[in-house]
This record gives C-alpha cells, sequence and structure tokens, in this order.
C-alpha cells in the first residue's frame, strides 16, 4: 500500500471514529482514531503538516469524547508545533488549534494557560482572517470567557464588546452571540452597571429563545 492510500485509510479511520463517538462508543473511537493517526504518521513522517492534521482530528475526537485531558494537550502541542514548523505562526491551522487548547485548558480549570492561547489564537486570527472577520469574533470570545472566569471584568468587557459587534456585523444570530452577550452582562453587573447589565443579558434570553438554546448548559 502506497502513502496515498495510507492515508487514504486513515481519513476513513478517521470519519468511523467520530460516528462510534456519536454513538457513545467512546473506547472504540478513541482506538479508530488513534490508529488513524499512527498511520498518517507512518504515510508522512513526522514534521508533516498532514500529521498536524491527524494530531488536532485526533485531538478533537479525544476532547469530544471526554478524554484525559494531559494526553490531549500532548495532542494539540505537538499538532501546533507541527505547523508552527511547515507553515509558519500564523496560518489558519495555528488559529484553530490554539483555540482549542484554550478550551481544553479552560475546562481543566488553567486559566493562566487558557488565557496565554485564547491571547494567541486572537493575534493569529486578525492576522490571517482580519480584524472584522466571524474568525476572529471566535476567538475573541473565548478570550472573552477566560478573562470573565478570571475576574478581569473591564478587560472582558472590551474584547466580549468587539465579538459582538463583529457577529452583528455579520448577521450571526447564533448560541455564542448568546454566550458573549450573557457573559457581558455578567461582567457588568459586576462593574455595578445595573442597567447596562440588564439590557445585555435580556438580549442574551431573547436570542437564546429564538434559538432554542440553554444559557445555562
Amino acid at each position: 500500500m502506497n502513502e496515498d492510500d495510507l492515508v487514504q485509510e486513515a481519513i476513513d479511520l478517521f470519519a468511523l471514529a467520530n460516528q462510534h463517538c456519536e454513538l457513545g462508543a467512546l473506547d472504540s473511537a478513541l482506538r479508530l482514531s488513534r490508529r488513524a493517526t499512527l498511520i498518517v504518521e507512518q504515510a508522512r513522517g513526522a514534521g508533516h503538516p498532514e500529521l498536524g492534521v491527524a494530531l488536532h482530528n485526533h485531538a478533537s475526537l479525544r476532547m469530544a469524547c471526554q478524554a484525559s485531558p494531559a494526553r490531549t494537550r500532548e495532542c494539540l502541542e505537538r499538532a501546533l508545533e507541527t505547523f508552527e514548523q511547515a507553515h509558519g505562526l500564523h496560518v489558519e491551522q495555528v488559529a484553530w488549534v490554539l483555540n482549542d487548547l484554550a478550551t481544553l485548558e479552560l475546562q481543566a480549570g488553567d486559566l493562566p494557560s487558557a488565557r496565554d492561547a485564547a491571547a494567541r489564537a486572537v493575534d493569529t486570527a486578525e492576522v490571517v482572517w482580519g480584524l472584522q472577520a466571524p474568525e476572529t469574533a471566535s476567538s475573541l470570545g473565548l478570550l472573552g470567557t477566560v478573562l470573565f472566569r478570571q475576574r478581569r471584568f473591564t478587560a472582558a468587557i472590551r474584547v466580549l464588546e468587539r465579538a459582538i459587534a463583529i457577529r452583528e456585523a455579520h448577521d450571526l444570530e447564533t448560541e455564542a452571540l448568546a454566550v458573549d452577550y450573557e457573559q457581558l452582562g455578567r461582567c457588568l453587573e459586576a462593574r455595578g452597571k445595573t442597567g447596562q447589565a440588564r439590557e445585555k443579558l435580556a438580549r442574551a434570553e431573547r436570542i437564546a429563545e429564538r434559538l432554542a438554546y440553554d444559557l445555562a448548559s
């Protein structure tokens, strides 16, 4: 079997792994994903961009399966290193990996590491997609969440307002927009700006209601 055939086999295994994950067969999903990653490494070698893609796919599936964060972090860091070595610091693959790394650290409660990764994701997104891109808003929303959890309310307000402005400029009424408004409201509340806080929280509730989304989830 040649290298391209091996990579196609890995792609098929990743697809199967995702199906298993959706069905709740988490152990088999992780085994299939790990096997797919090893096949890509065998076919392409360490340092190849396609290995970075495989490592990121494996890490994303591990996050979906709520697998051990330590090993997931290792996969994300390897993917990040692979992409940076192959493409440089400012490419979309780096931004997406940094978003996932920030999310992982946030879930693990390591807020300083989450903030570092989210801030790097914003910087990368601004270069790759531009200051007003929806992708940049995604990274800003993530950074705003971290700052909110750190109780750095003034900084969080600035970041969340920017994320909201970008999303609304693109008519993106999504769950993420509802969350941004909810967290902005909580930040304003913490700063004693009660009237503004009520307005933002009400906006969050209206968006969530239209989307049938539970803000408490």
